[in-house]
């Protein structure tokens, strides 16, 4: 189970707990829609051509990556280093129903 206390996350236990973690999603606009992974989840990425088309591809991608890497040893499975980021940081900006907080790179 989830332990929000003294802003720290305990292990999850169960497939739910796994895919409600929330990492940073980092977006790289080009010239053709945009390119997305989540950097803790390696190999997780996706594309779309436009942000909500993105946005709902790498919520596929983190959902299928979290579900086969628990299927097999969920140990593997990284807590999200960072659960917030600064607010003064311009370039952040947060999207209701995204896998989790996102950074726009360029």
């Amino acid at each position: 189970m989830l332990s929000h206390s003294d802003h720290s996350l305990t292990q999850p236990d169960s497939l739910a707990d796994y895919l409600s973690l929330k990492y940073l999603v980092a977006v790289y606009p080009e010239k053709s829609g945009f390119t997305v992974m989540i950097p803790e989840l390696s190999g997780c990425m996706s594309q779309g051509k436009t942000f909500d088309e993105a946005m709902d591809n790498i919520n596929k991608a983190k959902r299928l990556w979290v579900e086969t890497v628990y299927a097999n040893d969920k140990s593997l499975i990284p807590l999200p280093a960072n659960q917030s980021i600064n607010q003064d940081d311009t370039n952040a900006q947060t999207k209701p129903n995204c896998a989790g907080m996102i950074k726009l790179l360029s």
